[in-house]
């Protein structure tokens, strides 16, 4: 509106020469008032692109709590030995970034990338090791939390697909209570991490849905 307003003004100007022969100054005023037009248009177009390449992004939250987390029906959180246990009764503090009654997602507490999240079901899982087909509807629900977090605090990796999902295999694994590894953006990991303990398709390391698939075709997890 401002260019518009601006251009206006200085072709209504008495400075202008309307009936005058053209000469050099009334090229240039041309050529500047062209030139403002276009940079104004530029900008009006630019504006949109910038949206669709930089996603909104949430700021992950920061602060611990030690928090109960209400467990699902026919869970008892007093069998499940881990320090996992620990943080879904309250008695350790924990960043939590999501919760549904079947699943919660927080920070890991030595992340190995901008974004490191864990997410656990919370119905006592010791290893990948343990499951079976039955599980396949908790393990639906946990990608879907996954995908969640990556589209609420690092959205350019998930429409670039620059994360990790992964699981740690025994005896690699560091919590005897299953987690999923969400790690973004990870073009900026550090190599050791990326290609070292979080490589998918190791011995110790295995992708979400490699996973997921062999358990869809009656097979063992691993």
């Amino acid at each position: 509106v401002m260019h518009v307003i601006s251009i206006r003004c200085f072709l209504h100007s008495d400075s202008y020469p309307s009936k005058r022969p053209m000469n050099l100054r009334g090229y240039t005023r041309i050529y500047f008032v062209l030139i403002v037009m276009i940079r104004a248009l530029i900008s009006l177009l630019a504006v949109p692109e910038l949206a669709k390449m930089e996603p909104s992004k949430m700021p992950p939250p920061t602060s611990a709590a030690r928090q109960y987390h209400e467990p699902p029906p026919g869970v008892d959180y007093s069998q499940n030995p881990s320090v996992f246990g620990k943080i879904l009764r309250g008695e350790i503090p924990a960043i939590v970034y999501n919760e549904s009654p079947h699943v919660l997602a927080f920070q890991d507490r030595s992340p190995k990338a901008q974004f490191h999240a864990l997410v656990i079901p919370k119905r006592y899982i010791p290893t990948v090791e343990s499951l079976t087909p039955s599980d396949l509807p908790t393990l639906q629900e946990i990608k879907e939390t996954a995908l969640l977090l990556l589209q609420q605090y690092e959205p350019s990796a998930l429409e670039n697909n620059d994360f990790i999902l992964c699981f740690h295999l025994p005896p690699f694994n560091s919590v005897d209570h299953l987690h999923l590894h969400v790690l973004a953006p990870a073009s900026k990991m550090n190599f050791l991490w990326r290609f070292g303990k979080y490589q998918t398709g190791t011995r110790w390391c295995a992708d979400e849905s490699s996973v997921r698939n062999r358990l869809k075709k009656g097979k063992k997890p691993i």
